[in-house]
């Protein structure tokens, strides 16, 4: 009868673990056919059976050792210092036990033992020390979904794929096989961890929502887009779980590669924040546990711009997180930071692509020594946000001719929390943002009665005419303009800026000085420019004087003047002709 076992055989051992409720176990099975269950693997892997110690097997008397495997170096194993030197309880360890026996029954005493003293650490060690022995002589024996036959005795299997390019863990067992009739197929036990890039939007949209262990945390206002002034500061926030055989490993590398573009400045090394979500474990009623993990301590930080990897890179490196005591399998590693947009801002659908990749240890029977990166390591699929900004563009133009008009000058200001603030604004680029109305940027129009602002945010924006072109009558009241961008602003953006901003518009409050706008970014005529333009009328001549306002009290006064002159001239010269 076929069946299938879920086992985890020895940490100590290799490549493979099988799925079981003891992780630090080798499991004998009564077995003569071995398959491995690859439906799990996302990388194509190699699974290589080879064996360490021949044996017979008797019902009564069940496994007798007989000797090393064909092309396995026993003695090497015997004399290994490392392998001597781990315990195997009661103040012994597998050296002391030894003595200078080097044959295969002894050693295979000695493994069991080894196994029975359960230290996770030793075990692990050996996993390593195992695969040193296996010669170029060996014959391998390759498992997949079809069984084969395995002889009784101990089998080590090494699995093995190509690194980095699809993402994947390897797994580690030693099987003992007694012997018998029944198959068994091996489940591996790998995982890996993930990582998820999220900008914070601030308009207030979806929030960003995660588990640790079975608590959730929700980040408020975090999704894969948003939208931007330039000279704005933005927050990202990256996202890091731990794979389940977190405790598999002796040592764990873990490093962040965040990457954005020239777009961004970046904060000091200090601006940046590093810490460890976990499950809260108190009684306070906190959704999680936060702890701030401490640069040069516990990670390293490095941020560089180099033009040819895209701009800004910072990268976060655990050289070994298991010298981190508040690091476990249920915790969440969190990198947050602002960075300016800047100058170099593009505008419209190009918008500013960003993203992360995490290298991991992916091999638990080669995990250094936590002092470096260690030989076996994989990355994640990169994470990507998106950031968009927009331009608004000004065009004069007589009300009558419709002909462009040159040298209009305007101020851009926008109202935040009840104060109003001014734009300033250099080569045509937003740069920030001040009080003083005099402090403001005052934008002229061109030859063709153009002025624009590059990098502005969706929102409502006013304009006010400080200057009117020649022979033309000024715009006295101040004229509301709303930038209007439909960004999808979700967790599952798929990378498409098309699918991220889906129209741009441009509206006003009705003011009779706008006669025409238009939005680049609506329906069929979408496009990259991200602009939208207003058209403001001018009509030649010269005001005539407002109902209640200043014009008509000195129209009045003007006129009453006239008629005192008037009367006061009249009155004079009838006197005049009386005397004489």
């Amino acid at each position: 009868m076929k069946t299938t076992k879920r086992f985890i055989a020895m940490a100590a051992a290799l490549t493979l673990t099988a799925c079981a409720a003891m992780p630090m176990s080798i499991m004998t099975v009564s077995a003569t056919e071995v398959s491995i269950n690859t439906s799990k693997d996302k990388a194509t892997h190699t699974y290589s059976a080879y064996q360490i110690f021949k044996a017979t097997y008797d019902a009564d008397l069940g496994l007798t050792i007989t000797g090393y495997g064909e092309g396995y170096n026993g003695a090497g194993l015997a004399g290994d210092t490392a392998f001597k030197a781990l315990s195997i309880g009661n103040d012994q360890t597998v050296g002391s036990f030894l003595g200078d026996k080097t044959d295969a029954a002894t050693v295979a005493q000695a493994i069991e033992k080894l196994n029975y003293a359960n230290d996770t650490a030793n075990t692990d060690a050996l996993a390593a020390i195992l695969q040193k022995y296996i010669t170029n002589n060996a014959t391998a024996t390759a498992l997949s979904n079809n069984a084969v036959d395995l002889a009784a005795g101990y089998w080590i299997v090494l699995d093995t794929y190509t690194s980095n390019t699809t993402q994947d863990a390897i797994s580690k067992y030693v099987l003992k096989i007694s012997g018998g009739s029944e198959a068994i197929t091996i489940i591996p036990k790998k995982d890996y961890p993930n990582v998820v890039k999220k900008v914070q939007e601030n308009t207030g949209v979806d929030d960003y929502s995660y588990t640790v262990g079975t608590t959730t945390v929700t980040d408020e206002d975090y999704n894969d887009v948003a939208d931007y002034n330039i000279g704005d500061d933005v927050p990202f926030k990256l996202y890091g779980t731990m794979p389940s055989t977190y405790d598999d490993y002796n040592h764990y590398y873990y490093s962040f590669t965040d990457t954005l573009g020239s777009e961004f400045t970046m904060p000091a090394a200090t601006g940046v924040t590093v810490k460890v979500v976990n499950p809260d474990g108190d009684d306070e009623g906190t959704a999680a546990d936060v702890a701030t993990l401490t640069a040069g301590t516990d990670y390293t930080i490095s941020i560089e711009g180099n033009v040819s990897i895209e701009g800004n890179v910072l990268t976060v490196t655990f050289m070994d997180t298991k010298k981190v005591a508040s690091i476990s399998a249920n915790s969440v590693i969190t990198v947050e930071y602002e960075a300016t947009l800047n100058s170099n801002a593009k505008v419209g659908l190009q918008g500013q692509e960003n993203k992360v990749d995490l290298e991991y240890s992916n091999n638990p029977n080669k995990t250094g020594d936590g002092s470096s990166k260690p030989e076996d390591t994989d990355k994640t699929p990169e994470d990507k946000v998106i950031v968009f900004t927009y331009e608004q563009d000004i065009k004069k133009i007589d009300a009558a001719t419709g002909t462009e008009l040159k040298d209009a000058e305007f101020i851009l200001f926008r109202e935040v929390s009840g104060v109003n603030q001014y734009a300033i604004v250099s080569n045509n680029k937003l740069t920030g943002w001040t009080t003083p109305e005099e402090d403001a940027t005052v934008l002229k129009t061109d030859d063709n009665g153009i002025c624009k602002v590059i990098g502005l945010d969706d929102g409502t924006y006013k304009l006010k005419e400080k200057k009117a072109p020649t022979d033309y009558n000024p715009i006295n009241n101040v004229m509301v303009l709303a930038i209007d961008a439909t960004t999808v602003n979700g967790q599952n953006w798929d990378g498409t800026a098309s699918s991220a901003l889906t129209e741009i518009k441009l509206s006003t409050s009705g003011d009779t000085h706008i006669s025409d706008i238009t939005g680049q970014l609506s329906g069929a005529a979408k496009n990259n420019k991200g602009t939208v333009q207003a058209q403001i009328t001018n009509e030649k001549g010269i005001n005539l004087p407002e109902t209640g306002g200043i014009g008509t009290t000195l129209f009045i006064l003007g006129g009453g003047c006239a008629a005192g002159i008037a009367g006061i001239y009249l009155i004079s010269k009838k006197k005049t002709r009386e005397e004489e």
